[in-house]
């Protein structure tokens, strides 16, 4: 492989330098502050601001613009006989000179069996110990993996293979018969089982491979080749893929390790997070081992699993998603955590109720972090002493500023507004889709996230919700997560979802569907008088209260509104 580092990224901040200053009486940090006024340049683009733009308080990070697995076996050559990747299921246990193996020999077998730059190949499976090597071998040969959910419906599933154009499919195997189906459709060039499948090449011919066709002089461009296309949770409308480049994956994983180092050859780490999201790849898996980190990995995370995981192994830190890290708050205790030190959770909003009962029934701090698929995952983290009410800081290389939605205008801190970022984790663009890219990364680079978010004076990001979900009661914006959050600290409500439904006098007005808790025989008054006691009046339950067995989530713990709404007929 090529070992050199020989461009600096051409995404970091460059040009004049940025001062930073304190704004007399504004009472912010001077860390947070870009002198004002102060000229950004970014993406080679420029814009003068006359407000704040909020900024990471950790120093920026040089980032070499190098492609993802000659970056990744760089890391790993000098860690040798450490232990990278175990299978909790299996036992299996693979050290980075295995691992480094595994990857040159799955990109000399797809490159002997005619893969090349540009092409396509797609992954459909939970969590595999060879997720790993997988990418990072599909990643040297410059083709493009695709990361499918496994979990969704077969029509969602053969969609997503449609809109990615995939030449190869890698899948478990119950999802066989899925793509199967979906070939009779379109001509798939290989199809290979993770595990055994009557009729099926398995991925480990893949690794038998003697690695002669590993080839070091595939030109790779880090800053335009697509590395990933990860599809969006489609909670708010159907799922767009991200094209994700070397650049952005690299960037994000030199990011990763300032606020969240890891510890060389010490550090051990259970994955309880989806496969599929890049949340998993680049802060649980490739985070991890860029540092010779251990990552122990489970094919259906369950707190049972995951607390026996945590024993047997010495688990130190635990990387999970809030719909697991809810169910940990009724798990048995009967395990020995105090190598545990610490549990974080992303990829959806992480309700305060649920990380204090956590942290209350073992003891252990929650610290969350923000990101999207479209920023590689993270651009924002929670740290010491930690935060359950935030989403934490930005991390290194990255802006952000609190927008007016309507008129782009940037809000004083505390005012609630549309987040937006700023840094090389932004993606290239959806794939496809270009109008769609239009729409959510304006002129100057910077990506709209769509979510509503306030910046506390310390900097850190206080999400309440998803701009699209809004509802307008009396000229009044509500978020559906401040009235769920207030509902879920009812003893009888396991679980919510809050929608706005149409009022002739007040435009909309919050509906709330619950779960009950087991054997609550809570009304529907109950819990209208309870939200009217805690929350304005533009906020109160006039729409109703629902009670259903199920509210509609995301593998991670999204809700899924728009299936709420379609139900309801909105």
């Amino acid at each position: 492989m090529r070992r050199g580092l020989t461009r600096i990224f051409s995404r970091v901040y460059h040009g004049q330098s940025l001062t930073i200053n304190t704004l007399a009486g504004s009472g912010l940090p001077r860390r947070f502050l870009l002198q004002n006024p102060a000229k950004v340049r970014h993406h080679g683009g420029g814009r003068s601001f006359a407000s704040a733009i909020l900024q990471s308080p950790f120093q920026d990070e040089d980032i070499v613009a190098t492609p993802l697995t000659e970056y990744l076996l760089h890391c790993f050559y000098s860690l040798g006989d450490l232990d990278a990747l175990v299978d909790y299921d299996t036992k299996e246990t693979f050290t980075f000179s295995q691992l480094s193996d595994a990857v040159v020999a799955v990109a000399s077998s797809l490159t002997k069996r005619g893969y090349v730059k540009g092409d396509v190949i797609a992954v459909v499976t939970p969590s595999n110990v060879h997720i790993s090597s997988l990418v990072l071998g599909v990643s040297a040969i410059g083709a493009t993996v695709a990361m499918i959910d496994p979990t969704s419906t077969p029509e969602e599933i053969s969609r997503q293979l449609q809109d990615c154009g995939a030449q190869c499919v890698v899948c478990s195997q119950p999802l066989v018969s899925v793509v199967k189906n979906f070939s009779h459709t379109r001509d798939i060039k290989d199809l290979f089982v993770l595990g055994d499948a009557d009729g099926v090449t398995s991925f480990s011919t893949l690794l038998e491979d003697d690695g002669r066709m590993f080839r070091d002089d595939i030109v790779i461009d880090s800053d335009n080749d697509v590395m990933g296309l990860f599809y969006t949770g489609g909670t708010t409308g159907p799922p767009k893929s991200a094209m994700l480049t070397h650049s952005n994956i690299v960037s994000a994983l030199h990011q990763i390790r300032v606020p969240v180092p890891v510890r060389t050859g010490l550090e051990k780490v259970l994955c309880a997070t989806p496969s599929h999201h890049v949340y998993s790849l680049v802060m649980a898996h490739l985070g991890v081992l860029q540092d010779g980190g251990m990552v122990v990995g489970l094919r259906h995370p369950n707190p049972q699993h995951c607390l026996q995981a945590v024993d047997t192994y010495g688990i130190t830190r635990l990387y999970t998603v809030p719909s697991t890290l809810k169910q940990f708050t009724t798990a048995d205790r009967g395990y020995d955590l105090s190598c545990l030190e610490s549990v974080y959770c992303g990829a959806a909003p992480l309700k305060r109720t649920v990380a204090t009962a956590f942290t209350e029934r073992f003891g252990i701090r929650v610290y969350q972090g923000y990101g999207m698929t479209e920023t590689t995952g993270l651009t924002h983290v929670d740290t010491e002493p930690g935060d359950p009410t935030t989403a934490g800081v930005l991390l290194p290389n990255t802006l952000g500023k609190i927008t007016d939605p309507y008129t782009g205008d940037i809000l004083p801190t505390g005012d609630r507004g549309e987040l937006c970022i700023k840094g090389p984790q932004v993606m290239k663009g959806y794939h496809g889709n270009r109008n769609a890219t239009h729409d959510v990364v304006d002129k100057d680079g910077w990506f709209h996230t769509g979510d509503l978010a306030r910046a506390s004076v310390d900097g850190r990001i206080v999400v309440e919700g998803r701009l699209a979900d809004v509802i307008m009661s009396q000229g009044h914006s509500v978020s559906p997560n401040e009235v769920e959050d207030v509902l879920e600290t009812h003893s009888d409500v396991e679980d919510s979802a809050v929608i706005g439904v149409p009022d002739t006098q007040s435009g909309e007005v919050p509906k709330a569907l619950v779960v009950k808790s087991n054997g609550s025989s809570v009304s529907q008054t109950d819990l209208q008088e309870f939200v009217a006691a805690n929350l304005d009046t533009h906020k109160h339950l006039r729409g109703g209260v629902e009670f259903v067995d199920q509210i509609p989530r995301s593998p991670s713990g999204q809700i899924n509104r728009r299936v709420l709404k379609k139900k309801a007929h909105l």
